[in-house]
C-alpha cells in the first residue's frame, strides 16, 4: 500500500522538514506492513469469545433496601453564578 505521505502532511498542517517527512514515510511503512502481519493471523470466532466470557466474573443481582425519596428532595441545588 502506498501512502502519500505529503498529503497526509498538508492535511494534518504540519510543518515539517524534507527529513522528518522522509522518516515519517518510513515509519508509516513499518506500521503497515505490521498491520498486514497482524491480518495475516488465523482466528477462530469462538476462541476469543470463550476467553472474553471466562475473565468476566458477574455477582447475582439481588434487592435490597434503597435510599428514602427524602434523601434526594432535600439535596441543594447550587446557585448559578454569572
Amino acid at each position: 500500500m502506498n501512502v502519500d505521505i505529503n498529503r497526509l502532511v498538508e492535511l494534518a498542517k504540519l510543518d515539517l522538514t524534507s527529513e522528518e517527512v522522509e522518516k515519517l514515510e518510513k515509519d508509516m511503512e513499518s506500521i503497515i506492513e505490521l498491520m498486514d502481519t497482524i491480518k495475516t493471523v488465523p482466528l477462530d470466532e469462538n476462541d476469543n469469545e470463550d476467553e472474553a466470557t471466562s475473565m468476566t466474573v458477574l455477582r447475582e443481582d439481588t434487592v435490597g433496601e434503597s435510599l428514602p425519596a427524602t434523601h434526594f428532595t432535600n439535596l441543594s441545588i447550587p446557585k448559578v453564578v454569572e
